[in-house]
């Protein structure tokens, strides 16, 4: 069959073959229709999947378990719209795919779909699904930066930090930094025990941080990235791990000693 679907692939045991980086392609004539897919996988990596409907077909793309069960499901636009999965973590030997029909009346028996997916590596990347429901992605060990996408609408991204990683060094405080992508308005949190203990905004391009308080130092803590306006499947976002020096607390005050100033002299009266 080349390329296309395979009928009947309405399962798991029945998945029609998509090898990486191979166009596919498929029906979806009404809402009873499933199209699944098996791409096989050779080491465990980021899997970016691509689904472009024909104009009257409004598709839903979805990431399942070996049982048939959803991890991750897109269906951000309506007929018409290119579905995409930014990147789900996969693992060998195979990555299932679904496709169905949402409404019966965005159907296409005759246009087809176009299925593409892509595995790159994950060493320094989110692990989808990473959301409030799903595992955290654990911090990398020896990495300053991470990178990941928002997306789809309303994305959260969850980053789990063993204790040592929220240590800052003696006299300063560990600082984490977001950079969001344009047209993305995002908010960074750090959580402790489900309960936020900082938090800091980033629009468009600018960078957000927020520190690690000298009361949390050493705990093992989220931190927590969301979209809260627009989404972007192409462009990343980028956090990253720093440090800043440490403001004194509340009622205290601090130790450096201030600049001497000169005395103004007087000013002579007018004669």
């Amino acid at each position: 069959a080349g390329g296309s679907e395979v009928e009947p692939n309405d399962n798991v045991a029945r998945a029609s073959a998509l090898p990486l980086e191979q166009l596919a392609t498929g029906l979806l004539p009404d809402v009873y229709d499933r199209d699944v897919f098996a791409v096989p996988v050779d080491r465990p990596g980021l899997l970016r999947v691509t689904l472009s409907p024909p104009l009257a077909l409004d598709a839903s793309l979805a990431v399942v378990d070996g049982k048939g069960k959803v991890i991750q499901e897109v269906d951000a636009g309506g007929a018409g719209k290119a579905e995409l999965i930014a990147g789900v973590f996969v693992q060998p030997p195979r990555a299932l795919l679904r496709l169905r029909a949402r409404k019966a009346r965005a159907v296409d028996p005759v246009g087809s779909y176009r299925l593409f997916a892509k595995l790159s590596s994950a060493a320094a990347f989110e692990r989808e699904p990473n959301g409030p429901k799903g595992a955290a992605t654990p911090w990398p060990e020896g990495l300053s930066e991470v990178s990941g996408y928002l997306h789809p609408v309303k994305d959260i991204d969850n980053f789990s930090l063993r204790s040592e990683q929220s240590r800052g060094a003696p006299g300063a405080l560990l600082e984490w930094r977001l950079g969001a992508p344009p047209a993305v308005k995002a908010e960074l949190a750090l959580v402790a025990k489900g309960s936020v203990i900082a938090r800091a905004v980033a629009s468009g391009g600018s960078t957000a941080a927020v520190q690690v308080p000298q009361s949390h130092s050493g705990q093992a803590l989220t931190l927590r990235v969301t979209a809260l306006e627009g989404a972007s499947g192409d462009k990343l976002y980028r956090l990253t791990r720093g440090t800043t020096g440490m403001s004194p607390t509340p009622g205290e005050t601090s130790t450096k000693k201030k600049p001497e100033v000169a005395p103004i002299a007087p000013v002579a009266p007018p004669p």
